[in-house]
């Protein structure tokens, strides 16, 4: 559906995205494995 953002109504920067983490943050994480066992302990 349509999401409504008034903080992109102007053209240029704005600071209400998810482009700003892209592949942060990491901690040195290099197995997927774990990213997905974190995952499974949140939803527990």
């Amino acid at each position: 559906g349509f999401v409504y953002r008034e903080n992109a109504s102007s053209p240029g920067y704005y600071d209400g995205r998810y482009w700003t983490m892209w592949k942060l943050p990491m901690f040195g994480c290099t197995d997927a494995t774990q990213v997905l066992k974190e995952l499974e302990e949140v939803k527990a």
